[in-house]
């Protein structure tokens, strides 16, 4: 229907008529297409399995003693501070809105939402239920989750059947909670989310055998991958340009190394996966020989 709209109008004598209806088709298909919501400015990305927006108006968030209630474990809990930290340090503000574009406004598009209403409650903590805290980070493992924002009530309720699913619910929240304009932090409207990844292997290649990369630059790596929900670093450690690896049984090896600094030891590699699994990244390496 969409391509047969566009062919009528090509044949139209009046081209700049016929550029500004097929300007209006794509942007009002486009919209239609990706489920655009009028009633909020922001959405989590990537675009969750099932996202259902209340109407009843926004819901104060907890931007100070926010408790997390049934953690079942350091990993998890650990999670959550590191989100709620951001949410806390951040007071996002969007600088874009999906609402379908009518006009461009001057720079900066975002205008802050209306208010959390005086009288309703702010959100004041989070329920976590994890069906099985001890499932390993491996290939295939369930991390499908749910989040709950009540239009009433103070708890958010998160569901996961198991603690991968857990912090990916804690970095869509992450995204959902922004500045309400006045110094404090909102949800823009309850909602509820159900959502699991389309595909089991979601991942990235990094080459630290031609180009040497610092500790630092690979942990700021996996958070950004953390943050896009993947969850394998596919590290290529060495090639013939370089062996960067120690190794306590070869430790000529490292005489292949771009230099004495361009190394890791066995402690930077226990440390990059600690640091990984923490945050739901597998690592696989590759080791040329």
């Amino acid at each position: 229907m969409f391509l047969d709209r566009v062919c009528t109008f090509l044949s139209s004598t009046n081209s700049t008529m016929r550029l500004n209806q097929i300007s209006e088709i794509i942007a009002a298909t486009l919209c239609v297409s990706a489920g655009v919501v009028d009633a909020v400015a922001v959405n989590p990305l990537p675009a969750p399995t099932s996202i259902t927006w209340g109407t009843s108006g926004p819901r104060a968030f907890n931007g100070r003693n926010l408790a997390l209630n049934g953690a079942p474990n350091n990993l998890v809990s650990d999670a959550w501070n590191r989100a709620y930290d951001a949410i806390t340090s951040l007071h996002w503000v969007p600088q874009a809105t999906e609402a379908p574009i009518a006009t461009y406004a001057a720079f900066p598009t975002y205008t802050p939402p209306a208010k959390a209403k005086r009288g309703t409650t702010t959100l004041n903590s989070i329920t976590v239920q994890i069906a099985d805290s001890n499932a390993p980070l491996q290939h295939g493992v369930d991390e499908c989750y749910t989040i709950d924002v009540p239009a009433t009530g103070q708890v958010i309720t998160i569901t996961a059947n198991t603690n991968w699913g857990a912090l990916h619910a804690f970095t869509t929240l992450q995204q959902l909670v922004i500045s309400d304009g006045n110094g404090g932090l909102m949800i823009e409207q309850p909602v509820s989310i159900s959502d699991a990844p389309l595909y089991p292997y979601r991942g990235i290649m990094i080459d630290s055998g031609r180009n040497f990369i610092s500790l630092p630059k690979i942990y700021e790596q996996i958070d950004g991958m953390a943050l896009s929900k993947l969850n394998v670093l596919h590290w290529h450690l060495d090639d013939s340009q370089s062996w960067p690896v120690q190794m306590a049984s070869y430790p000529s090896m490292t005489l292949d190394a771009y230099s004495a600094r361009e190394i890791y030891t066995t402690d930077n590699l226990k440390d990059v996966l600690n640091y990984a699994t923490a945050r739901g990244v597998r690592v696989i390496p590759e080791v040329d020989t």
